[in-house]
């Protein structure tokens, strides 16, 4: 063997191990008999994110649908100075699921942690105390 051969051996002999399974046309097949199979959710972002981007992450629907209400209600009829209070009120509804869903997410990651009791004053300890209030009425 020529001296250019050998060194196209070496070379080859080098490369092979660093191919990985989707250098291959069957690496996308691999992945997808491993996603069936119930191995590596690695596709599953919610298993990725932690804290408030698993909250945004888990009420992102409803911001979705809220955001397309106010987007409507802006474009239509606030920017044309027809400023129609009942068409945003529309979207009140949708606004309130949104907060209520970042809201009850955020208590149950507190609760999750063992946090201790929110102040009083801020956006998740009324929450937590309306809560409380409509539990005793029951």
């Amino acid at each position: 063997m020529g001296s250019s051969q050998s060194r196209d051996v070496a070379q080859q002999q080098v490369a092979a191990p660093m191919m990985t399974s989707t250098d291959s046309n069957d690496g996308s097949r691999n992945e997808e008999v491993r996603r069936r199979a119930g191995g590596n959710k690695t596709n599953d972002k919610s298993s990725q994110l932690t804290g408030f981007d698993l909250i945004q992450y888990q009420c992102r629907k409803k911001k979705r649908k809220y955001d397309r209400c106010y987007t409507s209600w802006y474009g239509s009829t606030f920017t044309v100075a027809q400023l129609d209070k009942d068409a945003r009120e529309g979207c009140d509804d949708l606004f309130e699921a949104y907060q209520n869903c970042i809201l009850m997410s955020m208590k149950k990651d507190r609760d999750r942690r063992g946090v201790g009791k929110a102040n009083e004053d801020s956006a998740i300890g009324t929450f937590e105390a309306d809560l409380e209030y409509e539990n005793d009425e029951e």
